[in-house]
């Protein structure tokens, strides 16, 4: 049963639902943030994840460069040590093959020309305080895919012992064994490879490009000298 209120129950009932409305909105609106407030928030939070990546490009470029620099300067330490041991057998002399070869590999992995000149002089006249380096050659049978292979190994160090040990571990620990020094001789043959420009040019001119090699002619002076095989 429905009853209709009427007089100064009326109003008042009606004063009583629009102050529930007020409340409902009033709590409506502190419990859910406006449009721009919540825009505002968005942007706070997208600008806070942009500054906390957690990275950034120079570290990872320091660490490349730093493994970059790292293999240079072993390559460069190689390269000069190889110079001073063929500057020591010709007592520096640039007309030998062998130093000619060393060089020629050290401007292979830029080294600078002025540690090249040193090198060779530091070969030619060295030092009785300088450690010497020498050339170790170790004959050996290592696994292969059908069998034992023959295997010459050869060495640039300057402590023979410390070499011959680390040597003898790293073939035995893939099931070789070592042999004697030139027990392998009989089944290799030392050769070498000589490279010659595609153009024609003197050493003053070493840069500039002369007259085509004929090739006809290359193959005739290569097979004169003992060569076996022109690519």
């Amino acid at each position: 049963m429905n009853a209709i209120l009427t007089g100064p129950l009326a109003l008042a009932s009606r004063r009583l639902h629009c102050w529930r409305y007020m409340s409902a909105v009033a709590l409506h609106n502190n419990l859910m943030p406006s449009r721009r407030q919540q825009n505002q928030n968005n942007n706070h939070n997208l600008q806070i994840t942009r500054h906390m990546a957690g990275h950034n490009k120079w570290s990872k470029i320091k660490r490349k460069k730093a493994a970059n620099d790292v293999a240079r300067a072993r390559d460069h330490t190689k390269a000069a040590r190889a110079i001073e041991v063929a500057s020591r057998s010709c007592q520096g002399d640039m007309a030998d093959i062998s130093l000619q070869s060393a060089v020629a590999a050290a401007r292979a992995v830029q080294l600078p020309k002025e540690r090249i000149e040193k090198a060779i002089e530091r070969g030619a006249n060295p030092n009785a305080k300088d450690e010497l380096s020498v050339i170790r050659r170790y004959d050996g049978m290592v696994p292969g895919s059908n069998g034992k292979v023959a295997v010459i190994i050869e060495t640039l160090t300057e402590n023979k012992n410390r070499t011959a040990a680390n040597v003898r571990h790293l073939v035995t620990k893939i099931g070789g064994e070592l042999l004697p020094t030139g027990a392998n001789d009989w089944l290799f043959e030392h050769v070498g490879v000589v490279c010659v420009s595609r153009n024609k040019h003197t050493n003053e001119e070493e840069n500039a490009t002369g007259e085509p090699v004929d090739e006809d002619e290359l193959l005739e002076c290569a097979l004169d000298g003992g060569a076996t095989d022109v690519d």
